[in-house]
């Protein structure tokens, strides 16, 4: 696992499939996620200071960053009576949020609580209990074919800006160009094989 308590020294990152990023600065983020190497699979971005979070303006370089990335993401935000922005949010494919927190929409501040009952974030639970959960999703998506991952992500951002048979033909295109995957080839012979694939996102 990559792993950047604080981004002071970002060359100190060990080498693995998942990139985990303290974000005390969305700028030095933001850069760290664009310049993740073809190994990284996952990167999951852990807030433990509120600071700058319920700002767009601070915000702006991850969420584009995040949108731009072909990477999924996870959320991980541990910064109790905290706020992050709604955009941030939805730039995240998943997000976990500690009790206590709150995101910020255009017209009010919404607790964690009420985040996740609404179908905002993921999950509102406790600190240790969201960054374990965090990291185990991480490691549980990095197993999966890399390939794969990006075009189901692919299919659900590029589907939902369309209707219903120009989404349905984006996920046939997607799904056909995965025959063509060694990672294909290798799920299917380890399927037979009755053990653990070994995918390379090739």
């Amino acid at each position: 696992m990559r792993r950047c308590e604080t981004l002071a020294d970002p060359c100190n990152l060990q080498e693995g499939s998942i990139m985990h990023v303290g974000a005390l600065d969305q700028v030095r983020a933001a850069e760290m996620i664009g310049s993740s190497g073809a190994d990284t699979r996952v990167i999951v971005v852990t807030v433990d200071d509120p600071a700058g979070w319920d700002r767009q303006e601070a915000t702006g370089s991850l969420s584009r960053a995040l949108r731009s990335s072909e990477i999924p993401s996870i959320l991980s935000f541990l910064a109790h009576k905290g706020k992050v922005v709604r955009e941030l949010v939805d730039s995240f494919d998943i997000c976990y949020m500690v009790h206590g927190s709150s995101v910020v929409t255009e017209a009010e501040s919404v607790s964690a609580e009420e985040a996740a009952q609404a179908g905002l974030v993921n999950l509102a639970e406790e600190k240790a209990f969201i960054l374990s959960k965090s990291l185990e999703t991480a490691e549980r998506i990095a197993s999966l074919a890399p390939i794969a991952v990006r075009y189901a992500r692919k299919a659900v951002s590029e589907g939902t800006k369309v209707d219903l048979e120009s989404g349905l033909a984006i996920e046939s295109a997607l799904f056909s160009e995965l025959f063509g995957t060694q990672d294909m080839r290798e799920g299917t012979k380890a399927f037979i094989e009755k053990r653990s694939p070994s995918f390379r996102g090739s």
